[in-house]
């Protein structure tokens, strides 16, 4: 479909402001990211650490 120029002038509609739990998620999600980046471990191998420390 070609393009026919309607409301080529209008401007686009703003997002609305983020949630606070937006924010916390993507926080989270860059913390844990970092952390697996950084730690010489797997995933596995921290639920592993964690039941070694707190038993069962």
């Amino acid at each position: 479909m070609p393009f026919d120029g309607t409301n080529f002038h209008e401007r686009p509609s703003q997002p609305g402001p983020e949630m606070p739990s937006d924010k916390v998620l993507s926080r989270f999600v860059l913390f844990l990211a970092v952390a697996l980046f950084v730690m010489p471990f797997s995933m596995f191998g921290l639920v592993d650490l964690v039941h070694f420390i707190f038993g069962k």
